[in-house]
Protein backbone atom coordinates (compact mmCIF):
# COMPACT_ATOMS: atom_id res chain seq x y z
CA UNK A 1 0.00 0.00 0.00
CA UNK A 2 1.14 3.25 -0.91
CA UNK A 3 0.15 6.64 0.36
CA UNK A 4 0.73 10.13 -1.82
CA UNK A 5 0.34 13.65 -1.30
CA UNK A 6 0.84 16.46 -3.44
CA UNK A 7 0.77 20.41 -2.28
CA UNK A 8 -0.04 22.96 -4.60
CA UNK A 9 0.03 21.18 -7.92
CA UNK A 10 3.60 19.52 -7.28
CA UNK A 11 4.92 16.19 -7.93
CA UNK A 12 3.20 13.43 -5.72
CA UNK A 13 5.70 12.43 -2.87
CA UNK A 14 5.26 8.34 -1.01
CA UNK A 15 5.72 8.06 2.34
CA UNK A 16 8.01 5.43 2.47
CA UNK A 17 8.30 2.82 5.34
CA UNK A 18 5.99 4.20 8.00
CA UNK A 19 6.85 2.83 11.34
CA UNK A 20 9.14 0.05 9.90
CA UNK A 21 6.12 -1.51 8.36
CA UNK A 22 6.96 -1.11 4.89
CA UNK A 23 9.84 -0.45 2.70
CA UNK A 24 12.02 1.82 0.55
CA UNK A 25 9.27 1.84 -2.35
CA UNK A 26 5.91 1.24 0.28
CA UNK A 27 3.92 3.02 2.84
CA UNK A 28 2.95 -0.38 4.04
CA UNK A 29 3.45 -3.68 2.93
CA UNK A 30 1.65 -7.27 4.12
CA UNK A 31 3.00 -9.47 6.48
CA UNK A 32 1.91 -13.31 6.52
CA UNK A 33 0.58 -15.25 9.31
CA UNK A 34 2.11 -18.87 8.57
CA UNK A 35 -0.31 -21.22 8.87
CA UNK A 36 0.77 -23.83 6.15
CA UNK A 37 -2.49 -23.93 2.97
CA UNK A 38 -4.27 -21.11 5.31
CA UNK A 39 -1.34 -19.05 5.18
CA UNK A 40 -2.77 -15.18 4.12
CA UNK A 41 -1.43 -11.46 4.02
CA UNK A 42 -2.29 -9.03 6.59
CA UNK A 43 -1.55 -4.99 6.85
CA UNK A 44 -0.69 -3.93 9.71
CA UNK A 45 -3.06 -2.03 11.93
CA UNK A 46 -1.27 1.19 11.44
CA UNK A 47 -2.46 5.34 11.15
CA UNK A 48 0.23 6.85 8.44
CA UNK A 49 0.74 10.60 9.71
CA UNK A 50 2.99 13.19 8.29
CA UNK A 51 3.92 16.35 9.31
CA UNK A 52 5.32 19.64 8.12
CA UNK A 53 3.55 20.05 5.35
CA UNK A 54 3.23 23.72 4.10
CA UNK A 55 0.94 25.04 1.36
CA UNK A 56 -2.46 26.02 0.06
CA UNK A 57 -3.92 22.95 -1.36
CA UNK A 58 -3.42 18.99 -0.52
CA UNK A 59 -4.15 16.00 -2.31
CA UNK A 60 -3.54 12.54 -1.22
CA UNK A 61 -3.52 9.36 -3.19
CA UNK A 62 -3.63 5.77 -1.50
CA UNK A 63 -2.88 2.43 -4.11
CA UNK A 64 -3.37 -0.99 -3.96
CA UNK A 65 -2.00 -3.69 -5.38
CA UNK A 66 -4.24 -6.74 -5.84
CA UNK A 67 -3.94 -9.71 -7.97
CA UNK A 68 -7.06 -11.25 -6.81
CA UNK A 69 -10.95 -11.07 -7.72
CA UNK A 70 -12.07 -11.94 -3.64
CA UNK A 71 -9.66 -9.30 -2.37
CA UNK A 72 -11.18 -6.17 -0.89
CA UNK A 73 -9.28 -2.69 0.68
CA UNK A 74 -11.40 -0.08 2.21
CA UNK A 75 -9.99 3.00 3.74
CA UNK A 76 -11.83 5.14 6.58
CA UNK A 77 -11.17 8.28 9.07
CA UNK A 78 -8.78 10.18 6.78
CA UNK A 79 -8.37 13.36 9.29
CA UNK A 80 -6.23 16.30 7.80
CA UNK A 81 -5.58 19.14 10.26
CA UNK A 82 -4.10 22.27 9.74
CA UNK A 83 -3.64 26.34 10.95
Amino acid sequence: MDVSYSIDGGAFVTITDFNGNGTTHHTLIPYYVSGGAGSAPYFPDDTVTQTGLTGSTLVIKVRFQNWSGDEFFYIDNIIVTGN
